[in-house]
This record gives structure tokens, sequence and C-alpha cells, in this order.
């Protein structure tokens, strides 16, 4: 559940974070293509399979599966629509809305011709809309499910609303046993109600209070910092230690949780597991693979953002797609060309000295060659005067 909107521009480069591959077209939404990721066809799967040990008939199991996943897929598209929709109230354009296994992802363009603080504000609002909508879910859906209670006969009260609402709590069909008298359609129905008040209250604090990118509490975390006078490289470094050490608690919380189902397994959970093994599954729980597999992503994610700090290359990452930048030419000396001028575009930080981002002296001035369209161009070298020794001077500038 995040947005990308690293497109401030005309909106030319696409390709988000290398998620293009692997993905399925799935139609249109206002106009909006929809794109599904293939892993998250195999997330669903993987979780309907561990759902398939319920005590309960199979078609209930099967359609329990089923409405729990298209419940949760209508909850991502709800809150990318959120970032997408503001984006475009905003002046910008939805390119495709992406569902995949943690979560979606909305790719919009902005408009350009903004101050760095208009950018920083509309990014913020646009990122905060779309938590939002699960606060406007989630009164539908106790509607919803307060009704579905007054007709089979029973009572929604505010213990069992904070049972859905609390994800550590086991819902409120856990405090109404007797609700499988009135038939395994109600308990169906009641559930997967139950269930789309907790997928929201989860989403909207994962993505408010878990500070990894791409969640969408990246985006205000940064943001807010700038906004509240933070210099860029100061909140860049300050949230690259944030994300750290919030990839080290989840690997912490995961090892700890892993190792208290190893500690506490019963003989019928071991034989569970050795099924699972069977069956190509994984004998891990579907939140445990999720945790791990979300910190390995934050991992890399929180790697290649230090990477651009230290090369002065924050304006091609989505969280500093405003930050000002310059294009100068610098001798290739890393591939050790130190005849071959290639164009080298890095941040200008506020406070910087003008000279520090101007070009290098320019080829034509030495007879170097540069590269125009593709094209590698040997400028004229200047004739010598006088003296025929007194050629010009090869200056090698390091950067």
């Amino acid at each position: 559940m995040m947005r990308v909107g690293l497109l401030h521009a005309q909106g030319h480069d696409r390709d988000v974070m290398g998620c293009n591959c692997n993905e399925l077209p799935c139609g249109r939404i206002y106009g909006v293509p929809i794109k599904l990721s293939i892993y998250l066809v195999i997330f669903a799967l993987y979780s309907l399979a561990g759902v398939a040990g319920m005590n309960a008939p199979a078609w209930c199991i099967i359609l329990l599966g089923l409405g729990g996943f298209l419940i949760l897929i209508l909850t991502i598209l709800v809150h990318e629509f959120g970032h997408g929709m503001t984006a475009k109230h905003l002046g910008g354009e939805i390119i495709h809305i992406l569902l995949w296994p943690l979560g979606g992802l909305c790719v919009h363009t902005m408009p350009e011709i903004r101050t760095a603080n208009e950018k920083l504000w509309n990014d913020w609002w646009v990122t905060f809309n779309g938590p939002l909508t699960h606060v406007l879910m989630v009164p539908v859906w106790v509607v919803l499910i307060a009704l579905l209670f007054a007709a089979y006969g029973l009572s929604y009260s505010a213990a069992d609303f904070w049972s859905d609402l609390n994800p550590c709590a086991a819902g409120s069909l856990s405090r109404h046993p007797n609700v499988v008298e009135k038939g395994w359609g109600a308990v169906l129905l009641l559930q997967l109600c139950s269930t789309a008040i907790s997928v929201n209250a989860i989403l909207f604090l994962f993505n408010v209070l878990f500070p990894l990118y791409p969640m969408d509490c990246s985006k205000l975390l940064c943001t807010g910092m700038q906004l509240c006078g933070t210099p860029v490289q100061r909140a860049a470094r300050r949230f690259i230690w944030i994300s750290a050490a919030s990839v080290l608690l989840l690997l912490a919380v995961m090892a700890w949780n892993i190792y208290q189902a190893i500690a506490t397994a019963k003989e019928e959970d071991i034989k569970h597991m050795l099924q699972s093994s069977g069956l190509g599954l994984l004998p891990v729980h579907l939140s445990v693979l999720t945790g791990l597999g979300l910190a390995v992503w934050g991992g890399k994610q929180t790697y290649e953002m230090k990477k651009l700090s230290d090369e002065k290359r924050l304006h091609t990452h989505p969280l500093f797609s405003h930050v000002p930048h310059s294009t100068r030419n610098v001798r290739d000396i890393a591939n050790g060309r130190p005849d071959l001028l290639v164009e080298k575009t890095v941040d200008m930080y506020e406070g910087e000295a003008v000279e520090d981002a101007i070009a290098v002296p320019r080829a034509q001035n030495y007879g170097a060659v540069r590269m125009v369209g593709g094209q590698i161009i040997r400028e004229r070298m200047p004739q010598p005067q006088g003296n025929g020794d007194a050629l010009p001077r090869q200056e090698i500038v390091v950067q």
C-alpha cells in the first residue's frame, strides 16, 4: 500500500523500482490500467492453504479464502485510488496501479512547474490521502456487520468492534460461538465483514507507522522533516538510520516468532508442518513469511538509498524527486578513459556554492571527445602557435 510519485516532470521514465516484471494486465478502472503481480497470485494460494485446516465445510473454507482475497484487493485499490485521485486533482496523471504481495503501487506524475515547498506539500497530501481511505472504509463495514448481526438475532457491541479493530485480538466471532447455530452462511458473511475491518485497521497502522520505503510512512516522514526545515541530506541520513533500525527490529521480531513457534509446537503441529512441506509449502506462518520478505525488501531499499546519498544522486529516488540537480561534464576517470567527457547529474543542496555545480572545463579547449546522441565526437584540436611544443595541456579533473 504505497504510492510512487517519481515522475515530477513530463513522465518520461516509467520503470518503477524494477517492478515491471511478471505483471499481468487486469483491465482498467476509470481509465486507469490495473496490473497484477504474479507473486500476489502465489501469495493468495499460500494464504488459501493456510485456512485449509479449518473445521468447516469445504465450500465455506474456499469461499472464505477467496472472499478474503477479494476484500484485500478491493481495499488496496481504494487505497491506491486515494493516492492517484489526489495526484490528479493537483495536476498529475495516474499511469497505472500495480497490485503485489506488499500491497499496491500507484505510479503517477506530478506537475513540474512548482516551487520546492509546493512539491513537498503536494507529495505529503498525495501520500496522506491513501491511508485516509481506511478511516472512511471502516465505518461502512461496521454498519454492514452490525446489520448482519441484527438480521441473525445477535448484537454487535463496542467490544465486538474493538475485537475486529485490534490486530492482536481474535475477532468478533470469537465472542459469539453460538453463531454457528445460524448456519455456515452466517459464519461466512460475518467473518468476511470482520476480516474487512481488521484488514483496514492493519493496513492503516502498517502504512502510517512502518518507516520503510516504499510504505507511505517513508514519504510522510521525509517530506515532513523537510517541511519543518531539515536539509535534504540530513533528512535522508536520518531516514536511512530509522529505516535500517526498523529492518533489524523486524528481523528480530520474526526470529522471535519462529523461536516461539518451535518451542511451543505440539506433536500435531509438527505433523502439520511436515505435511505442508510435502505439499511444497514452507512450514512457516504466513505473517512470519511476509515479515521476512518485507525486511529483506526494506533492507535492499535502505542500502540503495545510502548509495544514492553518498553519490549525491538522491534526486533519482522517488522520496527526493524534488531535489534540485545539475548536469556537468566530467572526464571518465572511473573507466580509464580520461579523454572522454561524460555527463554526470548530481544533487544541488541548499547552501552549496554555485561553483561546485557548474560544468568542468569544456572539451573543445583540450581536444577531448564527448558523447553526443550516443556518438563519440572529438572536438577540433586548436593549432599550436609559435613553438611547436607549446601544445595545450590536457587537464584531468577527478570528480
